[in-house]
């Protein structure tokens, strides 16, 4: 006969081990619990989420097809991020079709897998959709992806409207980006500029050393020397 307090034992040993971020010992504790304790669907579920999180992204579409719905419970993302990231692009869109369309996390998935499959105008409405209507601690990064988007639509040939947000390094690279492709040098020079700026700053914050900030303005300036050329000023895209 099974113990009340033997599984709560396991069930905060889980817990620990999540909240650590230690998922190879969360893992463990999955697997003991479904050892021990099979009908709880609690272990399944994080399981699969430590399978995932230690990318082991076989291992985790195996426990999916194995494991009964009513032990794993409703595990649509996750069933559609493993297939994106092991690249079966075309099931991962099947996946996400049984998810709820207003799931931010699937409307992300999918942006993502339509850039990869260069569906770009879709991937940029689903995007502005995103940032229009949800904000959380990834909005800086949701920003970026827009602008990328946006920089390859503008290589298309496909005119886009220019975004006058951008605030980190990344976004006015971005933007910087879409302007060279719209032949815009002098507002491309001038969003480089600031994004160097930005990017040295954001990184001595982080406390990162001068040869590692090097490091990261290295595309920055190799990008700048090419607006430069562009317009003309050869002397000062070899400085």
């Amino acid at each position: 006969m099974t113990s009340e307090g033997g599984l709560r034992q396991c069930l905060t040993d889980l817990s620990r081990a999540d909240t650590s971020g230690d998922y190879q010992k969360a893992l463990q504790a999955a697997n003991r619990i479904i050892r021990r304790y099979p009908k709880e669907q609690y272990a399944f579920k994080c399981k699969l989420v430590c399978l995932i999180q230690l990318a082991m992204y076989d291992d985790a579409l195996t426990l999916l097809k194995k494991t009964p719905p009513n032990q794993m419970g409703e595990c649509a993302f996750e069933k559609a991020y493993i297939l994106y990231r092991l690249e079966r692009n075309d099931e991962a869109l099947e996946a996400l079709a049984a998810c709820d369309p207003k799931d931010h996390r699937a409307l992300e998935l999918k942006a993502q897998l339509c850039y990869r499959l260069d569906q770009f105008q879709e991937a940029l409405d689903i995007f502005r959709d995103l940032l229009r209507n949800h904000s959380d601690s990834y909005d800086d990064e949701r920003k970026a992806n827009y602008l990328a988007v946006q920089a390859q639509l503008e290589a298309m040939g496909i005119k886009q409207q220019t975004a006058s947000d951008s605030e980190t390094f990344e976004q006015l690279y971005n933007t910087a980006c879409q302007l060279i492709e719209a032949g815009n040098y002098e507002k491309a020079l001038s969003n480089l500029d600031k994004a160097i700026n930005a990017c040295r700053n954001t990184l001595s914050d982080e406390g990162l050393d001068e040869e590692e900030i090097e490091d990261e303005l290295a595309m920055l300036r190799v990008q700048r020397a090419f607006v430069l050329h562009k317009l003309g000023r050869s002397q000062e895209s070899k400085q």
